[in-house]
């Protein structure tokens, strides 16, 4: 999958985004298409990578796409964290949600219910490597809000990149992600400097 045509005079490079989830690669094609940057979607299937960090995974995850493509690649991990209980799940999101399910969430917040103590986290990590360089480059970011007390919004939302969108308020918001509509998200993103991590990336990419 390609990242629409620059209104400005069209992609001038491209870059393979490794991933199964196809609607990270629709959020990071739309950012990156403005920088002049095709997004090539390798749906390379790479092993769980255990590390304390989002970034630290993403770094390993990079390395071996690059490993096996041969190519320059970017790929990007996720994190959750819910300070509550320690920061579970952190980098085990995808394997903890598969377990317990939103339900399991739901009863390990049960005794709270104000937004500050059922505080979570969303955290992304980019990470690009190429076979010329020794060094991953990783960019950071994390977006701030609260659980529901209840499971809300479309369990099949077409921008959804995690089952925890109809858990997750972000700050200043009523709305979890799944409830809201496309214009809201695109407004989600403005206000909390959501896609500043292609940004930043995009930025430092034309420039090298």
């Amino acid at each position: 999958m390609k990242a629409p045509e620059n209104p400005q005079g069209g992609c001038r490079m491209e870059l393979l985004f490794a991933t199964t989830n196809r609607n990270k690669v629709l959020s990071v094609a739309r950012v990156l298409s403005r920088y002049g940057i095709r997004v090539i979607h390798e749906p390379l299937d790479i092993p769980e990578i255990q590390h304390p960090t989002a970034a630290g995974v993403a770094r390993e995850k990079a390395r071996y796409a690059c490993q096996r493509l041969e190519r320059p690649v970017m790929v990007i991990d996720s994190a959750f964290h819910i300070p509550l209980l320690n920061g579970f799940p952190g980098t085990n999101v995808k394997w903890a949600t598969q377990q317990i399910g939103l339900e399991g969430y739901l009863r390990l917040l049960s005794p709270w219910d104000t937004p500050l103590l059922r505080a979570g986290i969303f955290e992304d990590a980019l990470a690009f490597a190429e076979p010329s360089a020794d060094t991953v480059k990783a960019f950071n970011r994390r977006v701030y809000g609260h659980l529901a007390t209840e499971a809300r919004g479309d369990p099949d939302h077409p921008q959804a990149k995690s089952p925890l969108w109809r858990l997750f308020i972000p700050y200043r918001w009523t709305k979890t992600l799944a409830e809201m509509n496309d214009e809201e998200l695109d407004r989600h993103r403005r206000e909390t400097s959501v896609e500043r991590l292609y940004d930043e990336f995009a930025r430092w990419f034309v420039s090298k």
